[in-house]
């Protein structure tokens, strides 16, 4: 038995059916066309195959980069193929994280097949890799492809709102908004408040407010359709907080009925926390502050 290596012509016709002979002797032999004395000939038809005739498979970007649980589409191309046998058998989800989806396949001819991943769910990533062998031109087939992958994401984003605090009482009329968002896939932020949307971020003031009740919430909407929504509930009171303490309650009207009568508190005064323009301490102080306490106003 012998055995041994065949070296091809380094530029041979290409696609082009060729005959090529194989000799074995034990005598040296000139050509290929001498006839072996101690030994064998055989010839075999071969086809040196240019890339360009070669049957191969693209895989496109997916439809979408990011989704939640919207179906996401692939095109499988095929050149140089006679057949395509292609379905979901022939495809296997390349996954991470708990990314799941179904996968059907359709479309008809010799060109090229739609891969649709639908009922897609979880937090991950997704993408695919097809079987080597679903495109065919006689002997020859497709190599295997993967695509790239896109992103799932079912997770809402976390809004926290720090300041103003909820239940809060400020005694500023543009108080400062401090948020968070805790998101990994952006997207955008809405803020509001009492229900008109401002263009505040955070850290920001918030638009001059009235005193009274005031709701501000934000809202955080990620690049795949979640979103995450924090609201504060909170006081304005600059009329009122005599004592500076952040609240109106009823220790503001006592400092005031003390101050009229001419007593000197112990606290420190705040008379910009006043009605009168000229921070003059006076019996509609005491008369505002109790019908605040009492909740006959909030403004």
């Amino acid at each position: 038995v012998h055995s041994g290596m065949i070296t091809t012509p380094q530029a041979p016709v290409m696609d082009t059916l060729l005959r090529m002979r194989v000799m074995s002797d034990l005598n040296t032999m000139a050509t290929a066309c001498s006839a072996p004395e101690y030994g064998q000939a055989e010839d075999y038809s071969v086809i040196f195959k240019s890339p360009a005739s070669v049957p191969q498979i693209e895989i496109s970007a997916p439809s979408a980069t990011i989704t939640a649980n919207g179906d996401v589409s692939f095109t499988a191309t095929y050149t140089n193929v006679d057949t395509i046998s292609l379905d979901a058998n022939d495809i296997s989800l390349n996954r991470t994280g708990t990314a799941d989806a179904s996968v059907s396949v359709s479309g008809t001819g010799n060109t090229s097949r739609s891969i649709l991943l639908s009922g897609i769910q979880g937090d991950g990533t997704l993408g695919i890799s097809i079987a080597a062998g679903t495109g065919s031109s006689g002997a020859e087939t497709t190599d295997g492809a993967t695509s790239d992958a896109f992103t799932v994401d079912n997770t809402a984003p976390i809004v926290t709102i720090s300041s103003p605090a909820d239940n809060s009482t400020v005694n500023d009329n543009t108080p400062a908004l401090v948020y968070s968002v805790a998101e990994t896939n952006s997207g955008s932020t809405t803020v509001q408040v009492d229900g008109q949307t401002v263009n505040t971020v955070s850290g920001q003031s918030l638009p001059q407010l009235s005193d009274g009740v005031h709701n501000v919430s934000v809202s955080h909407t990620d690049l795949a359709g979640n979103q995450g929504i924090a609201s504060s509930s909170f006081t304005v009171a600059t009329i009122g907080d005599i004592d500076e303490s952040g609240t109106v309650d009823l220790k503001d009207a006592l400092i005031v009925l003390q101050i009229l009568a001419g007593i000197t508190p112990a606290e420190s005064i705040n008379t910009s926390a006043v009605i009168d323009s000229g921070n003059r301490i006076m019996m509609q102080d005491a008369v505002y502050i109790l019908q605040f306490v009492a909740g006959m106003r909030n403004s």
